[in-house]
């Protein structure tokens, strides 16, 4: 059988892949891209700030998520205090988590 392409590599083509592993079935990952991780990519900046593309699915609540998450990342990860806004034509509006 050949393997199952997976166009993207966001979380949810993560998503993907880690069922197909556990189900034993071979995929190939493909992005538009050069780098992984789709809308949770963080760009450096060379004045040294960050950016994110999007919003990071890390900030969820869920157990499950978190410790898949951690898992994949062999533990290293930390927890933080963030608050997000979004501008957009004049108007600052909260963001609000779940």
């Amino acid at each position: 059988m050949d393997p199952v392409a997976i166009l993207g590599s966001g979380m949810a083509a993560f998503g993907a892949a880690h069922r197909l592993a556990d189900a034993g079935v071979a995929f190939q990952a493909y992005d538009a891209r050069g780098e992984i991780g789709g809308h949770t990519a963080t760009v450096a900046h060379p004045d040294g700030f960050s950016f994110d593309d999007g919003p990071h699915v890390s900030v969820t609540k869920d157990t499950r998520l978190q410790d898949l998450l951690a898992d994949q990342l062999g533990g290293r990860y930390e927890t933080v205090q963030m608050h997000v806004d979004n501008y957009w034509h004049g108007v600052r509006m909260k963001h609000r988590s779940r």
